[in-house]
């Protein structure tokens, strides 16, 4: 089986009703699992993504705020697609108030990697990496990949080839970077310049990363909408295509859209929000020629009159086949064997009240992972 991983973000939305085909059959899904709820010492979690690694593994990383308002970063494993889990590990140094977020956990045959937002003296921060190569079992120690400066909170991608590649946001320095490693993470090349940016970055950016055969996929989601780069070594950088403008009225308003990534071989497919004159439509785009040229927008389903961030769909491919999962009256899930014509939507949580969803992937079944402030939740359809 071919790559087994997904690039995540966090999104908070609100739900109504929709349209979707009626579904010809569907899956049976297993009782949704609880990697995480509130304690009486941690009173909220910020889950990140899932990664499905060989051997049936899935892992989820999340970070959680205790009563005190430090943070600290976990992950926990699976190794039999869900059905039961290890205990927690701890990825990040206690006490350091340490924040994980918008895609930074991944993973790629037995490896994961994370990569975090921590904090220094006088407001400052830093990107912090660990990586696993034992499915999650055990983390090597920590290390930094910035020096400290008004650091936003970096995305982390793991693909074939031994390639990982870490982007983050430096608004000391108004521009947005990259740091590529060919050998599993253990060194990492200097910096590279991806975007340079403005004041009206601010705080609502997003990025999405995938690395498929030879080739990384960056995405940005800024002021001047959505758009992508690729490198075929990580030190060269193509020009930026243009997935997908905003809509100017959500623009002045200093709104941006999530956005994401999922890649393999020749194909990669962009997740994202798009703005019609009926309201907003959970799309993407994909290329067949490692991004070369990218397809129309595809829609996966009926419009929504306000724009709601758990809209954008989250993807993820193996074996030539696509899967999704996005926030609407709960949590739905999608799947393509092509990668333009879907099954009808499953309703994966009915969940209305702000389901998160974090992640979707591939063991021997598809793995879904989502969350709220009080529960982090993966849930599995049976084989």
């Amino acid at each position: 089986m071919g790559s087994r991983r997904m690039t995540a973000f966090l999104a908070v939305g609100l739900t109504i009703g929709l349209l979707f085909p009626a579904a010809a059959s569907a899956a049976t899904w297993d009782a949704p699992a609880t990697v995480w709820s509130r304690g009486a010492t941690t009173d909220s979690a910020d889950a990140t993504g899932l990664v499905t690694l060989t051997g049936n593994t899935v892992a989820v990383g999340y970070s959680t705020r205790q009563s005190s308002g430090a943070r600290n970063i976990f992950v926990r494993r699976s190794a039999d697609s869900g059905a039961t889990w290890q205990s927690p590990v701890q990825v990040s140094a206690s006490g350091k108030s340490s924040f994980l977020g918008l895609g930074g956990i991944s993973g790629y045959e037995s490896s994961i990697d994370v990569a975090w937002w921590e904090p220094d003296a006088g407001g400052l921060a830093h990107v912090a990496y660990a990586r696993s190569n034992d499915g999650g079992a055990t983390f090597k120690s920590p290390v930094r990949l910035t020096k400290p400066g008004q650091i936003f909170v970096p995305v982390v991608g793991h693909g074939p080839g031994g390639v990982v590649a870490v982007v983050w946001h430096n608004r000391t320095l108004a521009k947005i970077f990259v740091r590529v490693s060919h050998d599993g993470g253990q060194t990492f090349a200097p910096r590279q310049e991806l975007w340079r940016t403005s004041e009206s970055f601010g705080y609502w950016h997003h990025f999405a990363i995938a690395i498929a055969d030879g080739v990384v996929y960056v995405a940005s989601s800024n002021p001047e909408g959505i758009q992508v780069r690729r490198s075929f070594d990580g030190l060269h950088w193509g020009r930026r295509t243009q997935i997908a403008w905003y809509n100017p009225d959500l623009e002045a308003s200093g709104i941006t859209w999530p956005v994401s990534l999922a890649a393999e071989g020749d194909q990669a497919y962009v997740g994202f929000t798009k703005y019609t004159k009926n309201g907003f439509v959970p799309s993407y785009r994909r290329t067949t020629d490692k991004g070369a040229t990218w397809s129309a927008r595809y829609g996966l389903g009926a419009s929504f009159p306000e724009f709601k961030s758990t809209l954008t769909p989250l993807l993820a491919v193996n074996d030539g086949i696509v899967r999704t999962v996005f926030g609407w009256n709960g949590v739905r899930y999608r799947e393509s064997s092509d990668g333009v014509t879907w099954s009808a939507a499953e309703v994966v949580s009915a969940d209305a009240f702000y389901p998160i969803p974090t992640g979707v992937g591939f063991t021997d079944r598809p793995v879904v992972a989502y969350s709220r402030p009080e529960y982090v939740t993966v849930r599995a359809a049976q084989p």
